[in-house]
């Protein structure tokens, strides 16, 4: 049934699905689950058999880590007498522990072109159909994802397989036959020392250096421990040396490169050959396909880059001033190097072509939602298409890695292409998420200051808020809006509707807010949020909280983890925000007005727009006019209640029930020993005003156990506590450890609140 046109109920009426749904009604019922053993296991729910197993394409490498050598014959030792007096010895080995098939798989039913069963090689050429597809991450098991048709449960089909192989620079595509295509791109790092003017400046030094004496001082006035040879090519040589300026002067800026003698250089010019661009040789590079910085007292500032270009094979790159490289500082040269870098940006030349662009792609902990969202060139609903949307997932040794989200494809793209980026010429690949910085952001000859900023590494491990017309009331559009936060804090509103309000366009983003996240608050954001409509105010709100998940035991001296519900006053239509209308990711200006959108947020640190409900346990005035609130789990003092440091932290997604928001927490023990088990609670808090429920769970807390007064939480046991479900108006979660207690159920019944106006769970993969 359905109310609306814009309904998935709809679209199904209008594709037939009625008579696909009778003709599987009494198919197999089967349950799927990815394990650290490398295998997706596909589980008859009746018999509790498996039925089958899968081992992606690229997951396959990884088991040979799984045999532990040093386990041969170690493992299970025991001996037996045989009849004849003689001792038999029997062993097994052991295994070491390892990350494969480790993210959350999501099955969906869609309107796409498949296979024939029983000719799995091939695609149909007819029209499309209704299939039943499984999508599979690999979470920490790698960054890539398969997708299988499972239309028929016992007769799978493997439709295709991406993975960003970031050590090797490559894409790779596995089709339905498992034959493997690379699509290579360029990516790159360099610093000034493997500049081609710092390489040779260095070899320079060191060869002097070879025939001076060992114990040589450079900064001895006794003239008798002199490092004669390296002093005399110590001057700097400096292209185009101004009036007075100290130095041998050059005006060839390739000079120095090709025949210079010193150990020091001073220049706005510099080559580097170990960043490859595919550029046409003498075509300048794009403003905002590089960034530059340098490291000034140990902080880092953006630098200017006025121009570069491709000569001769080798970068060249003019900066905004003069820097120096000097590999030899002594009394006879004292001036010190600048310490600078260049990179390309997540948006740089890859040289891959956009639609396979999964350079971005992390390790996929991010759990999918699948959407149909409406076609690019426009249209009705017949032209919609089905995509899966998730975060680009997480990336220890890649900057850029993680920072996206991304559009898989679900279907053939005009070119009958499989595992495709959904608007990957307009967003140049994915939906790239900028990495902020304290240090501002080099665009070509200028910079965009960010002093608002993260330090952490950007990342989206979070799956999406996705709000379509079949989870919420009144929607006046197709397609979805998502929601998404990432790792450093910055919640994006990204519109892929058909709606043209306030000048919306397909694949818009716009930063909602900002919560200020950084290594010295540890205020990371690893965990989705929840989402719903007040029943009082009407309003879409977000709830989220922080936390370290990656080191749960840390106890950082300024940690500042928060609980957070974040109001979006412009649902359910997308709006620009902060003054910044964002371009789509193709635009070169796209990387400049982002970051000037995210600096420009609003923050739950602004008193002004966030209220402060930290030990607020009742109160007749919500938030008011404000656009959001926020309780600290560590010490604060803003409404005269002092909170002992406890040193929390989320320890999965919140869960919004009947107008109450469900947090689990964990708190680390006290004292220094990592390996001691900490406490798990359940923060309950009202979700129009934040104010703390907690007390109405009902349940004791030890008095060993620190939980302070006006802002306890409700004690759960030792452990860590999962996210919590919802079924029937009681809780349910899985608490991990204290190791050796097998019973890891938790329940208990939900505080009584009102009825939600949502329809159903944003995070439903099919209806």
């Amino acid at each position: 049934d359905f109310l609306f046109s814009n309904e998935e109920a709809y679209y199904r009426s209008i594709k037939g699905y009625q008579a696909f749904k009778s003709e599987n009604s009494d198919r197999d019922s089967v349950i799927y689950a990815g394990s650290n053993s490398g295998i997706l296991h596909a589980i008859d729910a009746d018999t509790g058999e498996e039925v089958w197993g899968f081992i992606p394409p690229f997951i396959g490498a990884l088991l040979p880590q799984l045999v532990n050598k040093g386990y041969d014959g170690k493992i299970d030792v025991s001996e037996t007498t045989k009849a004849d007096g003689t001792t038999v010895t029997t062993a097994s080995g052991g295994t070491n522990p390892i990350f494969g098939v480790d993210g959350s798989p999501v099955v969906h039913d869609v309107f796409i072109k498949g296979y024939k069963i029983g000719d799995q090689n091939k695609i149909e050429d007819d029209d499309k159909a209704w299939r039943t597809i499984l999508f599979v991450p690999y979470g920490r098991g790698g960054p890539g994802f398969s997708v299988l048709d499972i239309t028929k449960p016992k007769k799978p089909i493997h439709m295709f397989s991406i993975f960003n192989d970031l050590i090797n620079k490559r894409v790779l595509i596995a089709d339905e036959a498992g034959n493997i295509d690379t699509e290579p791109y360029n990516s790159g790092f360099s610093s000034y020392l493997k500049s081609e003017e710092g390489l040779l400046a260095g070899s320079n030094q060191e060869a002097a250096k070879s025939t001076d004496d060992d114990d040589c001082n450079s900064t001895d006035d006794d003239p008798d421990n002199d490092c004669d040879e390296q002093d005399k090519i110590a001057l700097c040589t400096v292209l185009n040396a101004a009036a007075g300026e100290v130095g041998t002067n050059i005006t060839d800026n390739t000079q120095f490169m090709e025949s210079g003698t010193s150990s020091c250089y001073i220049s706005d010019t510099f080559h580097f050959s170990e960043i490859t661009l595919d550029i046409d040789d003498g075509a300048n590079v794009p403003d905002g396909l590089l960034s530059a910085r340098e490291i000034v007292n140990g902080v880092p500032r953006a630098l200017k880059i006025n121009s570069a270009s491709m000569q001769d094979g080798l970068l060249r790159v003019t900066f905004g001033e003069k820097l120096v490289i000097n590999t030899y500082e002594s009394n006879a040269e004292p001036r010190a190097s600048n310490q600078f870098s260049i990179q390309t940006s997540c948006k740089g030349a890859t040289g891959i072509i956009p639609k396979y662009d999964y350079t971005q792609l992390g390790e996929t902990w991010s759990t999918p939602r699948i959407v149909r969202v409406p076609a690019i060139e426009g249209g009705d609903i017949s032209t919609d298409r089905y995509v899966a949307v998730m975060g680009g997932g997480m990336s220890k040794n890649d900057s850029c890695a993680g920072s996206a989200v991304f559009l898989v494809n679900l279907e053939e793209d005009e070119d009958g292409d499989l595992g495709t980026i959904y608007g990957a010429e307009k967003n140049a690949g994915p939906i790239t998420i900028v990495d902020t910085t304290p240090a501002g952001v080099t665009v070509g000859s200028s910079t965009v200051s960010t002093p608002n900023g993260s330090d952490i590494s950007n990342a989206i491990p979070a799956a999406p808020v996705v709000i379509t017309p079949d989870t919420a009331f009144g929607i006046p559009w197709r397609g979805a809006l998502v929601y998404i936060n990432d790792l450093e804090g910055k919640i994006t509103k990204i519109n892929l509707t058909n709606s043209t309000k306030n000048g919306a366009e397909l694949f818009d983003q716009t930063t909602l807010f900002n919560l200020r996240g950084n290594t010295t608050n540890a205020r990371y954001s690893y965990f989705a949020m929840d989402a719903g409509v007040g029943v009082d105010s009407g309003q879409l709100m977000l709830f989220g909280s922080t936390g370290n998940f990656s080191d749960l035991g840390s106890r950082e001296a300024n940690m500042d983890n928060i609980l957070y519900g974040v109001i979006d006053q412009h649902y359910p239509f997308f709006k620009y925000l902060n003054d910044i209308d964002i371009p789509l990711g193709a635009k070169g200006d796209f990387t400049s007005l982002a970051h000037e959108g995210a600096e420009a947020a609003l923050s739950v640190d602004d008193e002004s727009v966030c209220k402060n409900v930290t030990g607020v346990i009742d109160e007749e005035v919500c938030i008011g006019a404000k656009q959001a609130w926020v309780i600290k789990m560590s010490q604060d003092d803003s409404n005269n209640f002092y909170i002992p440091k406890t040193y929390r932290k989320a320890s999965a997604s919140p869960t919004l029930f009947k107008g109450k928001v469900y947090y689990p927490i964990y708190q680390p023990p006290p004292g220094s020993n990592k390996c001691s088990q900490g406490s798990a609670f359940i923060c309950v808090s009202d979700d129009e005003c934040g104010t703390n429920n907690s007390a109405k769970l009902k349940l004791e807390t030890p008095a060993d156990v620190n939980n302070p007064g006006a802002n306890a939480c409700a004690y759960v046991r030792k452990g860590v506590l999962s996210e919590l479900v919802i079924f029937a108006d009681k809780l349910f979660a899985n608490v991990a450890g204290p190791t050796g207690d097998e019973d890891t159920l938790f329940s208990i019944l939900s505080v009584p609140g009102e009825i939600m106006q949502n329809k159903g769970g944003w995070r439903d993969s099919s209806f």
